[in-house]
């Protein structure tokens, strides 16, 4: 790796300026790095630059004597980032629907939930426009968040969701096949009714064909018949929570 030059001006003369560095200490590829108020600069240090000064986007040396000057450069980095989808965006499943979105409400608290039976695997599909900066080799991770909404609550008891899909560019048909569905569940619970519930972050959901700028299908269903999920009520599922890496700047 280069060596990188923090400094906190572009040009000026003073030793803490970016062209004040002596050619005789850089090598091509090097780095710059200038605070200058308040924001971060990056450069790249080319020796067969031979473009003029332009602060800030080129520094020349002072004792240049070719072409070598600094050139700022776009920065790319990698984020994480949330979004949740609500219930109301979920679509009837293919398996059987849960119950119709109801508002359920508790004193001054009122949500939107879709009920998820305890006997029946109940599904629902959320169309998600994929981000056209995902990092698509990361994937997705996911959570489901829940209210308590039965009288009966859980006393040390778990629920299970899963979550499967594919995703569909420009010119492709809307039918496609699953990746492997993987679990997000919560067990020990003993919330009373009302009570907001999230479950554990799942690993990553392998969603077949997963592209930035696509479609999409995300197959979501409780899954009664797993051994995390032994709560023997219905279940308000207020959305799923989507977990991903972006590639900003690029």
């Amino acid at each position: 790796m280069g060596r990188v030059f923090a400094r906190t001006g572009f040009t000026g003369g003073t030793s803490n300026d970016l062209d004040g560095i002596s050619r005789n200490t850089l090598a091509n590829g090097n780095m710059g790095i200038v605070k200058y108020s308040g924001n971060i600069y990056v450069f790249n240090y080319n020796t067969a630059s031979g473009q003029a000064e332009n602060s800030p986007f080129v520094i020349v040396p002072d004792d240049a004597t070719g072409n070598e000057a600094w050139e700022l450069v776009g920065v790319k980095a990698y984020m994480t980032d949330s979004v949740f989808l609500p219930i109301d965006d979920a679509i009837d499943g293919t398996v059987q629907a849960p119950a119709a979105a109801a508002t359920i409400t508790s004193t001054n608290g009122k949500v939107r939930v879709r009920k998820f039976d305890s006997a029946t695997d109940e599904d629902v599909i959320y169309a998600w426009r994929v981000p056209k900066d995902i990092v698509a080799a990361l994937g997705i991770k996911f959570e489901v968040e829940m209210i308590i909404t039965e009288g009966t609550a859980p006393s040390s008891e778990g629920a299970a969701f899963f979550l499967e899909g594919y995703s569909i560019g420009s010119g492709d048909a809307l039918n496609g096949t699953h990746g492997t569905a993987v679990k997000s569940s919560k067990t020990g619970m003993s919330d009373a009714q009302y009570d907001r519930v999230v479950t554990t972050q799942s690993a990553k959901v392998t969603v077949t064909d997963l592209a930035g700028g696509e479609l999409a299908m995300l197959h979501l269903y409780r899954d009664v018949s797993d051994a995390d999920d032994d709560y023997g009520q219905d279940l308000g599922v207020s959305g799923v929570w989507l977990t991903f890496t972006r590639l900003i700047g690029a």
